[in-house]
């Protein structure tokens, strides 16, 4: 891996705030990898995509696994934002399909759905770098990294890849830039679930079904802790739809750019 790559600083936030950002700060992210409700309206993308480059920001949207309703709203979205030549972060191939046969100046970047791993958020051991199939076993498991994988990826214009606060540069980031594939990682939250029934979205006599219909975006200003189960030291963020751990920094992130890593990712939820 080269030590020596730049490390991008980026913010995910709702909405660009009136105050300065911090000067390290280099890019922005909008939108929302796990919920369509959470999107921003075209225009209002359009605002941030406008306030960011006025600010000389990059700028990258979060889009999520979407319906026919969803991808519709996306398609209005993609079209304000294709005069920016921005980044749109894809958790589905019907976005990615979109993006490179409609929107060419976009540059799609592959999401954390596609990237998430069967490993427990705080896997953090030294061991699978010991001799012994431990290290292989691991690549083998997690991730398909055969050719035809890194094939697809390239026919679709993917030439960057984001990943949790997870074990996964350690065990995936060399073949990933041998690709020529950079690696974003999101700090601090660790994505664990998601689905389409949003506990934050029933209102009192309203049932589930029909308060989904007319979503009110409770998310933003409540979430859930909960504690126990198969994480008893840790406690488990719910957020809309999504479930989360916060995760700290292991041994091997001393230096995220030895693991191919050139970007990280201050989410806020």
């Amino acid at each position: 891996m080269n030590a020596e790559l730049p490390l991008e600083r980026a913010r995910h936030l709702r909405e660009l705030p009136g105050e300065p950002l911090p000067e390290a700060c280099s890019r922005l992210y909008a939108g929302d990898d796990f919920c369509e409700r959470l999107l921003p309206e075209a225009e209002e993308l359009r605002r941030l995509a406008e306030q960011a480059a006025d600010r000389g920001l990059r700028f990258t949207f979060l889009t999520p696994y979407c319906t026919e309703d969803g991808m519709e709203n996306l398609k209005r979205a993609f079209g304000v934002l294709a005069p920016f030549g921005c980044e749109v972060v894809v958790n589905d191939p019907g976005v990615l399909r979109v993006l490179n046969r409609d929107f060419q100046s976009l540059t799609p970047v592959l999401g954390r759905l596609y990237t998430s791993l069967l490993l427990p958020p705080y896997f953090d051991d030294r061991r699978v770098f010991g001799r012994g199939g431990a290290l292989r076993s691991f690549r083998m498991a997690k991730l398909n990294l055969s050719d035809s994988y890194f094939s697809f990826l390239k026919t679709n214009r993917i030439s960057r890849a984001e990943f949790d606060n997870v074990f996964a540069p350690p065990l995936f980031g060399d073949r990933f830039s041998s690709e020529g594939i950079k690696l974003s990682l999101y700090l601090p939250f660790t994505y664990i679930s998601t689905t389409r029934r949003c506990l934050f979205a029933p209102e009192r006599g309203v049932s589930t079904k029909l308060a989904l219909l007319g979503c009110a975006r409770g998310c933003l200003e409540q979430r859930m802790l909960l504690e126990g189960g198969h994480y008893p030291d840790r406690r488990i963020h719910v957020i809309g739809n999504a479930q989360f751990l916060k995760n700290g920094s292991g041994w091997w992130a001393h230096d995220w750019r030895k693991w191919g890593v050139d970007r990280v990712v201050d989410f806020a939820r």
